[in-house]
């Protein structure tokens, strides 16, 4: 369904932000690495990061969605932002 859909505007010319992309972009990081995307990001990022109290839905197929519904705390989703601003660092 999504790589049916019709471009916009010719790639790389415009940045427009849209679900279907990062929903692609969760299934390809997905498939790639082999492990549901929940876990991969509870793994790499969560557990690091010490955040235990979060949700991820996910679809019918065990997906998780990845351009939405991510439940974490304030202070939780504070340390990953600093972990960009910190470019990566913790």
């Amino acid at each position: 369904f999504i790589l049916a859909q019709p471009m916009a505007e010719p790639a790389g010319t415009t940045f427009r932000y849209n679900n279907l992309g990062a929903q692609l972009m969760g299934q390809t990081v997905q498939a790639r690495s082999g492990q549901p995307l929940a876990r991969l990001i509870e793994s790499r990022v969560f557990v690091p990061l010490c955040i235990r109290r979060w949700s991820w839905d996910h679809d019918a197929r065990d997906a998780s969605y990845a351009y939405s519904r991510v439940r974490l705390r304030a202070v939780d989703l504070a340390a990953i932002g600093q972990l960009v601003l910190d470019g990566g660092l913790w």
